[in-house]
C-alpha cells in the first residue's frame, strides 16, 4: 500500500515538473528567430512612369518567351509597343536580336545598369523582372536581403554617416539602422503582396537607391527587434523628430499606440538639449496659397481649417467644403496629397501650426517625417556621443527585444 502511495506521489510530482517545463518553454522569449526568406522582391522605378529604358548587363541571362539566352556584354533596349514589350538586344559584336513579349527577366552575376531619359540611371544586383501594368513598364528587383538592407541603410541615412568623424561611430549608426530596416522589412513583407513584391523603393516603404558603389553587407550579426509575442516589430524610422516622438496611432489610424515606440521628447539624458536640433529640418516654414490648399483638398474651403492634435502632432484636419459641409481628412492622407501636389519637402511633417490670412496659409513646423520610432538625426547624435547600437535601439524602441535572426 505504501509503495502504491509513494508511486502516486512520484507520478504527480513528475507531471507537475513536466507541466512547469512545458509552460516555461512555451512562454520563454525567443533568443533566435528564423527569418522567412533570403531574397527580397522590391518594386522599383514606378515613380518615373517609364515606357522605355535601356539595360546594360555583363555575365548574365535573359529569360524571355520560354527561352534562356546567355549574356556576356549586352545592352537591352526595352519599350512599350501598343500592349506588348519590344525588346532589342545589342551585343558588343554588334549582333542585334529583337523580341516581342509581355514578360521578361534579366539575371546578372554582377549588376544590371538601368538608364532612362535625362541621363538618369540606377544599378541593381540580382535580377530584374519586367512586364506592363497600366500601360507603364513594371520592374521588380529580386536581390539578397542583406545586400538590400545595406543599400537601403546608405540610401536612408544619406549624408548622415559622413557627418561622423570616428569610424566606430559610423559603424554604430549603420548597425543601428540595419536592425531597424531588417525588422521593418520582415514585419511589412506583405505590404505589396497583391503586386507580387514585398516592398517598393519609395518612402511609402523605405527608400531603396539600388546597388550603390560603396555598400557592403557588412560583418554585423543578423538581428531583429521582437515584441513580447515574438512577432517582429515594425521598426519605423524617420529623418528628424523635431523633439517630439509619438506612437504610430497618431499618423496611421489603423495602428495602436504600443509600448514599443518612444513617445515624448528625445532628450532623456540631455536635459533641454534635443538630440536632433542640428538637423536642417528641425524648424521650417511653408507659405502656401489658398488655391493650392483648395487643390490639395479637392474643394474650395469655406472658413478656417481646424487642426486636431494628439500628443503634440496633427492627426487630422477638419474644414468646411464649398457646400459648407464639414469634412475630415487624416494627416497621412493630407500629407500624401500635399506631397504629390507641392513636392515632398514643403510640408515636412505632421508637427505644425497653421496660420491663415487673406491669400495664404503660413505653416510653421518641426521635423521631417512622421515622428514614429527612430529619429535618424537623433540616432546619429547618440552614436557621436559613444552610445552603442543596442542602447540607441532601446532608447527609440523601449520594451522590444533584440534577437539574432537566421536564414
Amino acid at each position: 500500500m505504501k509503495i502504491k502511495f509513494a508511486y502516486g506521489i512520484a507520478a504527480t510530482v513528475l507531471c507537475i515538473v513536466i507541466y512547469v517545463l512545458l509552460f516555461l518553454t512555451a512562454s520563454a522569449p525567443e533568443k533566435t528567430i528564423r527569418l522567412p526568406f533570403k531574397k527580397v522582391r522590391i518594386g522599383v522605378l514606378s515613380k518615373y512612369g517609364l515606357r522605355q529604358l535601356s539595360m546594360h548587363i555583363k555575365n548574365g541571362r535573359l529569360f524571355i518567351n520560354g527561352n534562356t539566352y546567355a549574356l556576356q556584354d549586352e545592352t537591352i533596349f526595352i519599350q512599350i509597343d501598343k500592349s506588348t514589350i519590344a525588346v532589342s538586344v545589342l551585343s558588343v559584336s554588334s549582333k542585334k536580336m529583337k523580341y516581342t513579349t509581355n514578360h521578361l527577366i534579366l539575371e546578372s552575376n554582377a549588376s544590371i545598369l538601368v538608364a532612362w531619359k535625362e541621363q538618369q540611371s540606377r544599378r541593381f544586383s540580382g535580377s530584374l523582372e519586367v512586364d506592363i501594368i497600366h500601360n507603364k513598364l513594371n520592374l521588380i528587383n529580386e536581390t539578397d536581403v542583406e545586400s538590400y538592407i545595406s543599400s537601403t541603410a546608405h540610401g536612408e541615412l544619406g549624408s548622415l554617416v559622413g557627418k561622423l568623424k570616428d569610424e566606430a561611430h559610423k559603424q554604430t549608426l549603420l548597425r543601428t539602422i540595419k536592425v531597424a530596416i531588417r525588422s521593418y522589412l520582415f514585419h511589412n513583407q506583405n505590404r505589396h503582396k497583391d503586386e507580387n513584391f514585398h516592398l517598393c523603393d519609395l518612402t511609402h516603404c523605405m527608400y531603396f537607391p539600388g546597388m550603390l558603389k560603396k555598400t557592403e553587407p557588412g560583418d554585423f550579426p543578423v538581428e531583429v527587434l521582437l515584441k513580447d509575442d515574438n512577432e517582429i516589430l515594425s521598426a519605423y524610422f524617420h529623418s528628424t523628430c523635431g523633439s517630439n516622438l509619438t506612437g504610430p496611432d497618431v499618423y496611421w489610424k489603423n495602428h495602436s499606440s504600443e509600448k514599443y515606440y518612444r513617445q515624448g521628447k528625445d532628450s532623456l539624458f540631455l536635459g533641454n538639449e534635443m538630440l536632433c536640433e542640428d538637423s536642417p529640418h528641425y524648424r521650417w516654414e511653408a507659405v502656401i496659397s489658398k488655391p493650392k490648399i483648395n487643390e490639395i483638398l479637392g474643394t474650395k474651403i469655406t472658413g478656417k481649417v481646424q487642426l486636431n492634435v494628439e500628443n503634440g502632432r496633427v492627426s487630422s484636419l477638419i474644414y468646411f467644403d464649398e457646400n459648407r459641409i464639414q469634412q475630415k481628412i487624416s494627416i497621412s492622407s493630407f500629407l500624401s496629397k500635399a506631397g504629390r501636389n507641392l513636392g515632398w519637402n514643403r510640408i515636412k511633417s505632421n508637427d505644425f501650426t497653421m496660420e491663415q490670412n487673406a491669400s495664404f496659409y503660413i505653416i510653421r513646423g518641426k521635423g521631417l517625417g512622421h515622428g514614429v520610432g527612430m529619429c535618424q538625426w537623433g540616432a546619429m547624435r547618440q552614436a557621436s556621443m559613444g552610445k552603442t547600437y543596442d542602447e540607441i535601439l532601446e532608447f527609440y524602441f523601449p520594451n522590444a527585444r533584440l534577437v539574432t535572426g537566421t536564414y
